[in-house]
């Protein structure tokens, strides 16, 4: 049973509310961008992972209701919220909450698993999947000692 809540979101059954989890993800993606522009000028270490690199990364959702891509060419990232029409590589999280997870942890084998259980699908090359993964530790916030991920 649900019933109508306001800004489109639905209370559920269990105590959940249905649409967070794409609010969610759709901010981490856009978080990433900004963690990815920045680490192009700041980063030596990040710079030198661009270098030679000529990409599109498309993340999107089975419903398409939560999609961004990031564009990596001459050492530059731009990234937009949509579809690209000719990405490198498409990664769709049948569940935007499950994509959420897997992007906050960002590890190898946790995308290994998530692509054996069916949660995430690829379609292209996927070494652009690989330099996202090589990458995540410069993508990361400086948190606070008294914060912790679970």
């Amino acid at each position: 049973m649900m019933r109508r809540r306001s800004h489109n979101n639905y209370k559920m059954e269990g105590g959940g509310v249905a649409g967070t989890g794409n609010f969610r993800l759709k901010a981490l993606m856009w978080m990433i961008a900004r963690r990815m522009q920045s680490a192009a000028k700041h980063s030596a270490a990040f710079k030198a992972s661009l270098e030679g690199k000529n990409f599109v990364l498309q993340m999107t959702t089975a419903s398409q209701r939560c999609s961004r891509y990031f564009q990596v060419k001459n050492g530059n990232v731009e990234s937009h919220a949509g579809i690209h029409v000719e990405p490198t590589l498409t990664i769709t999280f049948i569940r935007p909450d499950y994509g959420f997870e897997l992007l906050l942890r960002a590890s190898q084998p946790l995308f290994m698993r998530a692509m054996q259980d069916g949660e995430v699908k690829l379609h292209g090359d996927p070494a652009p999947l690989f330099w996202l993964v090589s990458v995540g530790r410069y993508l990361r916030p400086k948190l606070p000692d008294w914060v912790q991920i679970r």
